[in-house]
């Protein structure tokens, strides 16, 4: 999937959307020299369940972790969310849910994966 095929959302899609970005009359880069960057590890983009991650730093989370809620709470300025593949997510999520619940709604998957009920 290209970039160009649907908005972006996140920390970094938001700065590369931006009017200063967008305006400026010279390309940051070449890509000659975009290459070399992401070669040289000065430039990064690593594929996420939700879209990507742009840090240059090594990822401190632990890969249990697949959703990364963390990047969505802070609104990380490193995050690109793709709508498509959040659609996704939130469907695989309530479907694992739903199979959970007609197990045993009872069950600690089942209350860890469900979403909280308010208390009545």
């Amino acid at each position: 999937m290209q970039f160009a095929d649907e908005r972006l959302f996140g920390g970094h899609a938001a700065w590369t959307q931006s009017r200063a970005v967008q305006a400026s009359p010279v390309s940051v880069y070449s890509r000659k020299q975009t290459i070399r960057m992401f070669e040289k590890g000065e430039l990064a983009y690593r594929e996420t369940v939700l879209g990507g991650c742009a840090s240059v730093e090594p990822c401190r989370e632990t890969p249990l972790d697949w959703m990364r809620l963390d990047c969505l709470e802070s609104d990380s300025r490193n995050l690109v969310i793709l709508p498509s593949k959040l659609q996704r997510v939130i469907k695989a999520q309530q479907t694992t849910v739903e199979k959970l619940r007609v197990v045993d709604e009872t069950s600690v998957e089942y209350r860890i994966e469900a979403p909280p009920r308010l208390c009545r």
